[in-house]
């Protein structure tokens, strides 16, 4: 298994643009992902989304929390 974490205190816009980058990227590297679900942005909660890529021999975790504080967590792992 492989985690990753990324912190942020600053925009969300910005810490959004490195999300989706990675999830590029990651289309990209072990196809499509096939599970996503994206809350609407409240600054009075922390909000999360997530997507999952399930299908295949590598499969891989991204979510993110937004609020006043950002975090992006990954996890790519194998059956």
């Amino acid at each position: 298994m492989i985690f990753y974490e990324w912190n942020y205190n600053g925009s969300n816009d910005d810490f959004k643009k490195e999300f989706d980058n990675i999830t590029e990227y990651l289309n990209s590297k072990i196809g499509q992902y096939d599970y996503k679900k994206i809350e609407e942005y409240n600054p009075n909660e922390t909000n999360r989304d997530d997507i999952k890529w399930t299908k295949g021999n590598v499969k891989a975790y991204l979510f993110r929390f937004k609020n006043k504080f950002n975090q992006i967590r990954l996890a790519i792992y194998k059956n």
